[in-house]
């Protein structure tokens, strides 16, 4: 009798480690990115924005990773699926990292960045993309000028695709709205604010902020 358990046993071990042996890779689809310029009220550099349609045929739960890693300069970020931002501005099948940046300055390194999903059983599929070279730079940038005062949002010069971020205390975001210079906004509950103002055609932009609300910011300084 036990050595028929055993026997048992040892089957389905086979036959769990031959399942996971044999699934299929997981497809990275197609990604969208973005190089941000940030200001933050003390430093400002870049940052990289990353959306991704991935798939795999064993079940979404058999995606485990992403690795992002920029040629042979030594720098990667790597995201368990846990870190995934699901269906960021509601289209369905997108998924969202965390901003990445260099660990130390303000610019992310040219190159050839090489995106890759993994599966639980380290089968993979990637993309590449490579930023211009010539992008907006960080230091002769023309950075807007933004401030939120006495809840009036003052934006120069004006942008029809600006959003305004509103954040709580421990920076959860409370509401969004697009946002036009002079234009009243109601702030209760919110204790720091941010502005986004993309550029589609240089698939760039600025995020300004967080800030406290108290504070006046006047940026492009």
């Amino acid at each position: 009798m036990t050595g028929k358990k055993l026997l048992s046993g040892a089957a389905v071990i086979f036959i769990l480690l031959f399942t996971a042996c044999t699934g299929n890779a997981p497809s990275l689809n197609s990604i969208q990115w973005r190089i941000v310029l940030r200001d933050n009220g003390e430093r400002r550099w870049e940052e990289l924005y990353l959306f991704m349609r991935a798939s795999d045929p064993d079940g979404e739960e058999d995606l485990a990773q992403v690795l992002v890693k920029v040629g042979d300069s030594g720098l990667q970020w790597r995201f368990g699926a846990d870190e995934w931002i699901s269906d960021p501005g509601g289209e369905s099948g997108w998924q969202g990292l965390p901003p990445m940046s260099a660990a130390r300055g303000k610019y992310l390194p040219d190159g050839l960045y090489t995106v890759q999903v993994e599966d639980l059983s380290g089968r993979n599929s990637s993309l590449t993309f490579r930023p211009d070279p010539r992008r907006m730079d960080v230091e002769t940038a023309k950075w807007p000028q933004v401030s939120l005062e006495k809840g009036f949002v003052r934006l120069n010069p004006d942008n029809p695709s600006a959003v305004l971020i509103l954040r709580d205390g421990s920076l959860s975001s409370l509401r969004s709205l697009t946002v036009l210079d002079g234009m009243e906004v109601d702030t209760e509950g919110a204790s720091f604010w941010e502005v986004w103002i993309p550029l589609e055609r240089v698939k760039s932009g600025y995020r300004l902020g967080p800030y406290p609300l108290a504070s006046s910011a006047a940026l492009s300084k």
